[in-house]
């Protein structure tokens, strides 16, 4: 596989998990929780407001684009909970 077939491989298969993982959030998330999110995301709000809502729905929702399978956000950073929201909801919510 040349570096761009496997550039667009890896593309593609973010694109496929942001849409999976997207459905999971519409599920789990209210249109104002979503909000929330996209002002966490942006920086206007501390993470801590929805630390632990996230922390499980994260730990129910494993990131499947990532090497290494997380199984227990509760010690996780802001910086490293604020990386998978990236990785899930990625430009799509900004």
């Amino acid at each position: 596989m040349s570096m761009i077939e496997h550039d667009e491989y890896l593309e593609n298969k973010l694109e496929q998990y942001q849409e999976e993982i997207g459905v999971e959030y519409a599920k789990n998330f209210s249109d104002n929780e979503m909000y929330i999110i996209k002002q966490i995301i942006l920086g206007q709000l501390s993470l801590d407001i929805m630390r632990d809502e996230l922390i499980d729905f994260f730990n129910e929702n494993p990131c499947s684009v990532l090497e290494e399978i997380y199984t227990d956000y509760t010690t996780y950073s802001d910086e490293e909970m604020l990386d998978r929201l990236n990785i899930d909801l990625g430009e799509g919510v900004l």
